[in-house]
C-alpha cells in the first residue's frame, strides 16, 4: 500500500510500518521499479506552490495556466513526463492536468488526508485510535500526584501561561551573568567563561 501523508509519500513495508518514499520536501528517497497504482491518489489537494496545468499528462514548458484557489479535486491520476523526464505524477482537474509531483520540480501539491492534514490541523491519532502520547504525558495522566498539576493547569490556562513563562525564563537564563539568579547565588564569575 502507498499513501500520501501531508507532503510525503509513504509505502507500507512488509515489516516495520510506513516508510517514506518521497520526503516532505519532495526529495525522492526510494524508487520503485514496476507498475505503480496511482489511482488511490484521487481526491482533494492543496497547492503548495504554483501548480501548473497542462492539456495532457506529457507536461512540457510552463503549462496553459495555474491552479486557482485554496484547493482542487483530482478525479483521475496518471504518470507522465515533465520536460522530457519520466516519473511525473499529474492529476485531472476541471481545468486540465495539474502537475502534482515531478523529479525536477518536486512536490507541488499535498493531498488532503482526513484526520491528518485538514485545516485547521487536528491532533494525530495513534495506531489505537487515541491521540499520540509520550511517556512523560502518560506519567502526568496516570500518576495521582502529577495528575493534580495537570488538572490545575487544564482548568486555568492563565496560570499555565504564567508558570510556563517563569520556568522558561529561568531555564534560558540559567548560569548567564545577566540573570538575577546568577547574582543571587553569589556567582561573582561566569561559570562558563570564568570571568
Amino acid at each position: 500500500a502507498v499513501k500520501v501523508f501531508g507532503t510525503a509519500i509513504r509505502g507500507l513495508a512488509e515489516r516495520g510500518g510506513w516508510v517514506s518514499i518521497i520526503a516532505s520536501g519532495g526529495k525522492t528517497l526510494f524508487e520503485r521499479r514496476g507498475d505503480l497504482d496511482v489511482q488511490m491518489m484521487k481526491g482533494a489537494y492543496r497547492p503548495m506552490a504554483g501548480v501548473p496545468l497542462f492539456n495532457n499528462p506529457e507536461a512540457s514548458g510552463s503549462g496553459t495556466g495555474k491552479v486557482q484557489g485554496e484547493g482542487f479535486q483530482v478525479v483521475e491520476v496518471a504518470t507522465g513526463m515533465d520536460e522530457g523526464e519520466s516519473g511525473a505524477v499529474l492529476g485531472k482537474t476541471e481545468g486540465g492536468w495539474a502537475l502534482l509531483y515531478s523529479r525536477r520540480r518536486g512536490l507541488l501539491a499535498e493531498k488532503v488526508v482526513e484526520g491528518y492534514n485538514e485545516k485547521p490541523r487536528k491532533p494525530i491519532k495513534g495506531q489505537t485510535g487515541h491521540q499520540m502520547m509520550l511517556i512523560t504525558d502518560m506519567v502526568l495522566l496516570w500518576d495521582p500526584d502529577f495528575r493534580k498539576h495537570l488538572e490545575e493547569y487544564a482548568e486555568n490556562q492563565d496560570l499555565l501561561l504564567e508558570d510556563f513563562g517563569k520556568a522558561y525564563k529561568r531555564l534560558t537564563e540559567l548560569g548567564c551573568p545577566w540573570s538575577a539568579d546568577y547574582f543571587r547565588t553569589g556567582g561573582g564569575r561566569c561559570p562558563i567563561f570564568g570571568r
